[in-house]
């Protein structure tokens, strides 16, 4: 093995069963594009794994499918632990509906803000969501069937859980799954795998989450970053809509 590299798993007929290519490879044995980097000493390559699906995550794109990981031999992958955030917060998680909406509980939504004054392609990116019970994080969106997947200067990112009708603002990407009452841990990446974004949760005494920052499920009411230019992971970052500026309805109006 070496840096800029590839290699492939061949069937007895030498057809090309899988195949994985890392750094700058221009070798043949690849799905997609490469993963970007080389892993450093005492990492490893790992294929995602999906808490939805219960499987590994194969979408015949090696920089979607595979991260950089904690290697683990004959045992289920494992990701590393998290980074530091990566200043200036370039793209935050802005305000998150866990709560859905008036008209349906199931109506969640998420959105991103781009606090600088460039446009941002989010092709690479990633966001994961760890759910307060759960030890396997769940990847919510790699932005790569997103109705577009860029963000304007000081503009917003809609993504709206199952489908378009969780508020009337045409969404930019659609995610599956449900984001759980009682909190849980975001994480935003770049296509480089650097942490730019995270959203922490309440815990107890043990570290266990036990809820969001803010938002209330009574009048559902969202979950507002009150500063985006600072981290996700103070509470004191975080408070309830205040019902006075409010973008876009439900289905209900």
């Amino acid at each position: 093995m070496a840096q800029n590299n590839s290699l492939a798993l061949l069937d007895p007929d030498k057809n090309i069963v899988d195949a994985l290519a890392w750094g700058s490879s221009t070798n043949p044995f690849l799905e997609g594009s490469p993963f970007p980097q080389n892993p450093e000493q005492g990492k490893s390559l790992g294929r995602k794994w999906s808490t939805t699906t219960e499987n590994y995550i194969e979408t015949d794109n090696n920089q979607n499918d595979f991260e950089l990981q904690t290697p683990t031999p004959r045992n289920q992958n494992q990701r590393l632990e998290s980074q530091p955030e990566t200043p200036p917060l370039a793209v935050v998680i802005n305000e998150i509906a866990w709560m859905g909406t008036v008209a349906s509980l199931n109506d969640e939504w998420i959105e991103l803000y781009n606090t600088t004054h460039q446009t941002i392609d989010l092709t690479g990116w990633q966001l994961t969501f760890l759910p307060s019970d759960a030890t396997t994080t769940r990847i919510i969106s790699t932005f790569a069937a997103a109705a577009t997947t860029t963000i304007s200067p000081l503009s917003y990112f809609l993504l709206e859980r199952t489908n378009d009708d969780p508020v009337d603002i045409p969404a930019d990407q659609i995610f599956k799954g449900a984001l759980n009452d009682d909190g849980g841990v975001f994480e935003l990446q770049d296509s480089q795998g650097n942490l730019i974004d995270k959203v922490d949760c309440q815990r107890d005494e043990v570290g266990k989450c036990i809820g969001w920052f803010a938002g209330k499920k009574e009048g559902r009411i969202s979950m507002e970053r009150v500063n985006p230019r600072l981290t996700g992971t103070d509470p004191n970052n975080w408070d309830d809509n205040n019902q006075i500026t409010i973008n876009g309805k439900d289905v209900k109006g």
